[in-house]
């Protein structure tokens, strides 16, 4: 059999006779040797080039330059020598299944083409793609962390820094209760801080406790809600809620939304204006059951209505209604003046009609009484005497008896000390038979009323914060109405009340009796006319 390419070659010396038809066995031509090696050099170049493929190469492993090929593996030859997957053009490097790597990977691109893409063609509606970060380790423990993604760049200076990483730890690595934790850092003044931490029972912002605002912007309004870093103070429209700087404003919708303020010791509500160079501000405040409404500046406590005033709390007390004067006798309105001189004025406008009430009581919607303009310079007290409202009206019965059981007299007033003048008057109870109509109450009757026995007692303080301790300020004193900024009180002895029992006194309405005076001057009117006729 002719011997016309390397495939056709014989392991056996002895049965190469040729090679290409060119005789080389025992006792051939010398000149054919020559002729035979160019063939076979031949047939070499065929299989080098690759016209003539080897039939099955047997060998274990096959070197290629720097490149070995050992069963299932390609390797380098050179220590710690690379391997270069390089497609031609625009080819790729493909590969049909899995691969797994033991060793850091790295992907190099030239431009800002995706350097990895992820791509899942399956049609339902479960997830995919999948990116698994897995931390297997033998001994997980409560706060190991699980994976970081890292955003890296080099600063000015040619290092490698973390501009902002994600982030997760363990947080309980207990069978059956097991919790996860979610970080977010970002570089600031060169170290890394925690600007979110997601843990399983809380949100955390900024727990690293930098100098960084919260801002949250809405349709229009970049200052939605701010949380300045600086101060601590919490602002709503305003990106500067410094409790004593301008303030831009701070609102809340209505609806089902409320601004909910709750504090153990005491829940306040504070407003100020730094353009009066005061800073204690309007108080709306809670305490333990009583809410107070408090003005801690000089000026006055204003109520109003519809953009308009409708009453005003002046200074020392004064309520004025309808007026903002406390002077009753220049303006219309009401007014209450308090403490020692305390009154209630009520004032009409020039030319205001007489018969005009100034106070007006009734029950049930009745009129029953009032206090009314007689003239310009009169008032009248009236009580209701219309005949539509009485009944079993008579003229004839005896004035003259029943006055006669009245007993006038003159008294002090023991709270006036005995250096009191002498009053007329009566005693309730010796007139209640005869004029009942004109008494209230029952002759030494007494009844229990509540007093305090002594004030709650408690601490002014300055709460502690991150950087000082607490300070007492007073210690065993009662509530302060207002306090300074900062400062707090918190009662270590609560108020304690009792119940006494004390007179009931009675009171007359002295002008019951006219009517029975009248009746009994006609009747004597009567009896001297009798006399003279």
């Amino acid at each position: 059999m002719a011997k016309n390419d390397i495939p056709s070659y014989d392991a056996t010396a002895a049965n190469n006779t040729d090679v290409q038809s060119v005789d080389i066995s025992e006792n051939c031509s010398p000149a054919g040797i020559n002729n035979a090696i160019r063939e076979v050099m031949a047939d070499l170049k065929n299989v080098d080039t690759g016209a003539v493929a080897l039939t099955s190469p047997s060998a274990s492993q096959l070197n290629v330059d720097n490149l070995r090929l050992d069963g299932n593996t390609i390797s380098s030859t050179d220590t710690n020598g690379n391997i270069t997957l390089d497609p031609n053009g625009t080819g790729v490097t493909a590969i049909t299944g899995g691969f797994t790597a033991t060793d850091g990977c790295t992907i190099t691109t030239a431009d800002n083409t995706t350097q990895l893409t992820l791509k899942s063609t399956d049609a339902d509606a479960n997830n995919g793609p999948i990116l698994d970060m897995v931390r297997d380790s033998s001994s997980p423990a409560d706060g190991d962390e699980v994976g970081v993604i890292r955003f890296k760049f080099d600063d000015d200076a040619g290092e490698s820094n973390s501009a902002a990483q994600i982030q997760a730890k363990i947080s309980d690595a207990s069978n059956g209760t097991e919790d996860g934790t979610l970080e977010i850092l970002t570089l600031v003044n060169g170290s890394s801080r925690k600007m979110i931490k997601i843990k399983p029972t809380e949100v955390v912002i900024n727990e690293d406790s930098q100098d960084v605002d919260f801002r949250v912007e809405s349709l229009g309004d970049p200052n939605s809600f701010v949380v300045e870093g600086a101060t601590k103070g919490i602002g709503m429209g305003t990106n500067d809620p410094t409790i004593d700087s301008s303030l831009a404003g701070v609102s809340v919708p209505g609806g089902s939304r409320v601004l909910h303020i709750h504090d153990g010791d005491c829940a306040y509500l504070k407003l100020s204006d730094p353009a009066t160079g005061g800073n204690r501000g309007a108080q709306l405040a809670l305490i333990n059951t009583t809410a107070i409404l408090n003005n801690c500046e000089s000026g006055n406590l204003l109520i109003g209505q519809g953009n308009a005033e409708v009453a005003r709390f002046h200074q020392g007390g004064v309520v004025g209604i309808g007026t903002t004067t406390a002077n009753y006798t220049t303006t219309q309105g009401f007014v209450v003046v308090p403490a020692s001189n305390g009154y209630i004025a009520n004032g009409h406008a020039s030319g205001t009609a007489n018969g005009t009430s100034y106070q007006l009581f009734s029950l049930a919607g009745t009129a029953i009484g009032s206090v009314s303009q007689a003239s310009s310079s009169s008032v009248a007290y009236n009580t209701t005497s219309d005949y539509r409202r009485k009944t079993a009206v008579s003229y004839d019965w005896d004035a003259t008896t029943r006055l006669k059981q009245l007993k006038p007299c003159r008294f002090k007033w023991i709270s006036e000390g005995d250096s009191a003048p002498f009053v007329d008057g009566f005693l309730a109870h010796e007139v209640s038979d005869t004029v009942p109509e004109a008494i209230t109450g029952t002759k030494d009757a007494m009844k229990d009323e509540e007093y305090v026995v002594t004030e709650a007692k408690g601490d002014i303080y300055t709460p502690a914060t991150d950087d000082a301790d607490e300070v007492i300020h007073s210690s065993n004193v009662e509530r302060p109405m207002s306090l300074a900024d900062g400062q707090a009180w918190r009662e270590t002895a609560p108020e304690v009340t009792g119940t006494r029992n004390v007179p009931d006194y009675q009171q007359i309405d002295q002008s019951k009796i006219v009517p029975l005076l009248v009746k009994t001057i006609q009747e004597l009117e009567a009896r001297i006319a009798a006399l003279e006729a």
